[in-house]
């Protein structure tokens, strides 16, 4: 799994236009909710996996595919 750290209430996006079809093909998860955090995990028909924990003050992000930083808070998923 790759990681990635982003500050809380900063403006990041992960490109995954064209992934599925339709939002009810995404298979998703909560993990775990609790006062501190909240984890939870999307998985695409592709087989792409992205995991997110929110905390107050960060957020990390755990992808099974290594991300591109375009340079302007966009991501672009990379192939295997």
């Amino acid at each position: 799994m790759y990681e990635y750290t982003f500050t809380a209430g900063s403006e990041n996006n992960i490109d995954t236009k064209g992934f599925c079809n339709n939002f009810s093909e995404i298979l998703q998860e909560t993990l775990q909710h609790t006062a501190d955090c909240i984890h939870h995990r999307s998985t695409y028909p592709n087989g792409f996996v992205i995991e997110m924990i929110e905390y107050a003050d960060k957020i990390i992000v755990k992808t099974n595919r290594e991300l591109k930083d375009n340079g302007n808070g966009n991501f672009t998923v990379l192939e295997k």
